[in-house]
């Protein structure tokens, strides 16, 4: 089931996650669909998405939040 879904997200990122999250609005996000794994659903995907646009734009990437 979670690969399935993992796999159902990619195809709404269009299999380029990073591309997706960089070169898309605010609107695209909101229209992902009705994507549900377990209590993960579209709203809070649009919401991951928007904060991980923010941390690339804004902050240096995941790097130094992944790193100690």
């Amino acid at each position: 089931m979670i690969l399935r879904n993992a796999d159902r997200m990619m195809a709404l990122l269009d299999y380029s996650p990073f591309e997706f999250i960089m070169n898309s609005n605010d609107d695209e996000f909101e229209s992902l669909g009705s994507f549900v794994h377990r209590t993960f659903n579209s709203v809070d995907l649009a919401y991951f998405l928007k904060a991980l646009r923010h941390i690339y734009r804004n902050k240096g990437g995941l790097r130094k939040y992944l790193r100690p």
